[in-house]
Formats: structure tokens, sequence, C-alpha cells
């Protein structure tokens, strides 16, 4: 021991199975490993592949997070730059307001509550057809020759 140092020629000292204590810090090179755990700059690891909190909660002040190589969670919105999520056979749930923009394809669909829907009144062009009447309750109206009425949704 010389001036607030402890070594050995060895490069190693071992306190066996007793505690160490100190009321300062521990101040350790980056890479170092305590238990499966390796302290390096700017990352935790374990040797297992996880690192649990138990039931504490995990918080930052970073305005975004990345959760693997694709999937980012920032300002109140998901992201994954595949384009693409997958809830395998878990369900997806909001009290909130569901928007689709584009072109969607569902195989299964439940809607509860209130809803609306929005359709277009498109004429189609009919080749041979010169002219036809079409009826709204009991009331015709002349529609341009070689055209036919189709509600689509929209």
């Amino acid at each position: 021991m010389a001036n607030g140092s402890i070594t050995d020629s060895s490069g190693a000292i071992s306190f066996g199975n007793e505690n160490v204590t100190t009321t300062g810090t521990i101040a350790r090179a980056t890479g170092s490993t305590i238990g499966n755990l390796t302290l390096a700059n700017g990352s935790i690891t374990d040797s297992s592949g996880a690192i649990s909190f138990g039931n504490e909660n995990l918080t930052t002040t970073s305005t975004s997070m990345a959760i693997n190589s694709t999937l980012t969670v920032a300002n109140g919105s998901i992201t994954d730059s595949t384009g693409a999520f997958t809830f395998v056979n878990e369900n997806l749930t909001t009290t909130g307001d569901l928007q689709v923009d584009g072109t969607s394809t569902f195989d299964s669909l439940s809607v509860g509550g209130a809803t609306t829907q929005t359709y277009q009144l498109l004429y189609f062009r009919l080749k041979g057809i010169d002219g036809l009447a079409s009826g709204v309750g009991g009331e015709t109206s002349n529609i341009p020759p070689r055209f036919v009425p189709a509600l689509v949704s929209g």
C-alpha cells in the first residue's frame, strides 16, 4: 500500500467472501464487469442477454427511444423502418379514434358503437344503352345516356 492505492504484482486483489464498503464512489474503466453486467460508455449489457427491472419503472427524459434496429418510439408515435407492424394473434384495442388513410385489407373487422360511413355516387358508362331512368322513393330522374349510378364507399 502506498499513496492511497492497493496493488499486487499479480494484478489481482481478492477479498474472498468478505464485503467491501465505501461512502465514496467506485470508479471503474469502461468495459468493467460486475457479476454478469458489463458497464461500458453509454451501454449496460448482461451476458445472459436480458436485464430485468422487476416491477420498477424505467424513466428517461429522451424524446425518442430505439427498441431494436427498426422500431422507434418518439413524440407520441411508434414507427418501424420496415413499414410494417405485426401483432401476430394478439388483439389491438383503442378507446380513441382509429384513422386509416389509404387502402386497408381486413380478414375480419368488428365495430361496436356508433359508426359513420361515407359514400360517393359515381356513374359508370355502359356501351349500347342510350338512356336510363333511376328511381329513389318512387321518384325518377334522368341519368345521362349510357351511364349507370353506383354507390362506392369512400
